[in-house]
């Protein structure tokens, strides 16, 4: 299928060698609203699916990708976190997590008072979370389970906090690799 962004340039080339511009645009507005017919409607597919193949769900998110027929699910159960994609109208779940509430620990605490981890918290409906201890700090880290990329959740929240429960650095943002991170968080760290 031509993707949509083809079809506003063509009319726009069309206006331009004399069409008429009623007629073109009108065209390309019917185009428009086709498409996003079509693609409501596949979207209550995947979820009809979603609904017969787990119970008490409470959330589902569904993210269109570059590719016409190909999404992303973040699936939100009472118990369970599921990620998956629909391809072709079948849904794969690629991963399962149990659903663990945060713990009302004083690093969990003052973790969400850093504003980096309390802007992820708060548009993030999908998360799972991370508390590791080293020598001289805390690292707590959020993983936003919408964005699953070639096996891993690039999309993260962290926080660093020393013994003396100060935070230390905190980074929200798009990460590929572990060293990458480790960069940024040092740079936030100066």
């Amino acid at each position: 299928m031509i993707r949509l962004s083809f079809y506003t340039p063509v009319a726009i080339v069309v206006w331009a060698i004399g069409g008429h511009p009623g007629y073109t645009f009108i065209t390309l507005y019917a185009v428009i609203f086709c498409y996003y017919i079509v693609r409501v409607i596949m979207q209550l597919q995947i979820k009809r699916q979603l609904r017969a193949r787990f119970d008490e769900i409470e959330e589902i998110i569904i993210s269109p990708t570059m590719k016409f027929r190909q999404w992303r699910i973040a699936v939100k159960c009472k118990s369970s976190f599921h990620v998956g994609r629909s391809m072709n109208g079948e849904v794969v779940i690629l991963d399962t997590f149990n659903r663990v509430p945060v713990p009302d620990t004083e690093i969990m605490k003052i973790a969400k008072q850093d504003e980096n981890i309390s802007a992820f918290l708060s548009f993030s409906p999908v998360y799972r979370w991370e508390v590791d201890k080293f020598k001289d700090h805390y690292e707590v880290r959020f993983i936003d389970l919408r964005y699953r990329s070639k096996g891993h959740y690039p999309f993260v929240a962290i926080c660093h906090i020393d013994m003396d429960h100060q935070i230390k650095n905190s980074y929200t943002g798009w990460i590929f690799s572990e060293e990458k991170l480790q960069k940024k968080l040092r740079l936030g760290s100066v």
